[in-house]
């Protein structure tokens, strides 16, 4: 029994010793092979570390885009305000000083050339004419008789001459109170529409007081006073794109007529641009916007303004060569028309310049062209 027992035991210890060295023999080849993923990793790790510091160490270019320099018609404008004028378009008073006794239109009516629009008392000179007409009729009937007892040789040539005289000077009396009936009633000096009428009845009016606006379209202009800086290039027969503020509509006309004198207060010439057919809105008085072609130059090379650039030296801009190396180009420039400006000196025809991107970029500088015009 006791040897069964001991024999128990060393077959137990055996098998637990045998246990032992499979489970060693396991956990070290998992290590082992752990250890040759982290190997494998860590080289995958410097590989792609090192192309990364490769990639890094290259210069990054700038993206950029160009346009190609050409030629073509090149038109400057001189932008100014105008205002609409009309000279048919009057402000009526009345020629004589006195009491409004009747006011026949309103604002806003139609009439004719010759309608009577107000009326200033003249009850005396009405009873003049009256009497005039009366002392007319006796004096042209004296004269009858002096004239045929002077030429049956019984009347003296006194007489014939007296009676002669008081018959011209009662005409001429006449014709001066039938002048001053005239000048009494202020007329329609054209037809028109009658606007702003401040005449009222029982108010006094006098010469040179405004009474009402009579409103005639039918001889539109527009007047622009332009800066002396352009007394040289402005002339008549330039045309001239006119923009009214009250509509969208652009009248392009000719100019008809360009001041020779320079006011000395504001260093301006005036000129005039006449308006055959102006859109219905157009008012006098009104303003709008003028903008004269002055100069038209045939084979301008131009370029946007915002390609130019400047310093100390002067205006230059950045032109791209075939290696796509950015080179610095000084040039002259020419007038200026909108957004482009010509360029008279450093740059030909064909060429690529940086549009965008242009202030980023120097001098031999390598480009990345990603737009081209």
């Amino acid at each position: 029994m006791t040897k069964l027992t001991y024999l128990s035991f060393a077959l137990l210890a055996c098998s637990i010793v045998s246990c032992n060295d499979a489970s060693g023999d396991n956990e070290q080849a998992q290590l082992d092979e752990l250890r040759a993923q982290k190997a494998q990793i860590d080289a995958q790790i410097k590989t792609l570390e090192a192309a990364l510091v490769s990639s890094s160490s290259k210069p990054s270019l700038i993206p950029v885009s160009v346009i190609t320099a050409s030629e073509g018609v090149l038109h400057h404008y001189i932008n100014v305000k105008g205002t609409i004028d009309s000279k048919s378009t009057v402000m009526l008073s009345s020629q004589m000083p006195g009491r409004i006794t009747a006011v026949y239109v309103s604002s806003g009516q139609t009439v004719k050339a010759g309608q009577i629009l107000v009326e200033v008392d003249n009850e005396v000179i009405k009873r003049g004419i009256e009497e005039v007409s009366v002392q007319l009729d006796f004096a042209s009937i004296l004269y009858e008789k002096q004239q045929r007892l002077f030429e049956q040789k019984a009347g003296s040539e006194i007489q014939y001459l007296t009676a002669k005289n008081q018959l011209e000077a009662l005409v001429r009396r006449m014709a001066s109170l039938r002048e001053q009936l005239t000048m009494s009633r202020i007329t329609a000096p054209r037809s028109g529409i009658c606007d702003n009428v401040t005449a009222k009845i029982g108010e006094m009016a006098a010469p040179g007081m405004p009474l009402m606006t009579l409103v005639n379209m039918s001889d539109v202009r527009v007047i622009a006073d332009v800066s002396e800086a352009f007394v040289s290039t402005v002339n008549r027969g330039d045309l001239a794109s006119i923009t009214f503020a009250e509509s969208t509509d652009t009248i392009r006309v000719a100019v008809n007529s360009v001041s020779r004198v320079v006011n000395p207060l504001n260093r301006t010439f005036r000129l005039e641009i006449s308006l055959k057919n102006p859109p219905p809105v157009v008012r006098p008085n009104a303003t709008c916007r003028v903008a004269i072609n002055d100069q038209t130059i045939e084979n301008c090379l131009s370029v946007p303004l915002s390609t130019i650039q400047r310093d100390s030296k002067g205006a230059y801009l950045y032109v791209v060569d075939a290696t796509n190396t950015v080179r610095r180009r000084d040039i002259v420039l020419g007038i200026t028309s909108g957004a482009a400006v010509q360029i008279a000196q450093g740059l030909a025809a064909g060429e690529y310049l940086v549009d965008k991107g242009a202030t980023d970029v120097a001098d031999g500088q390598v480009v990345n062209i990603v737009g081209q015009q």
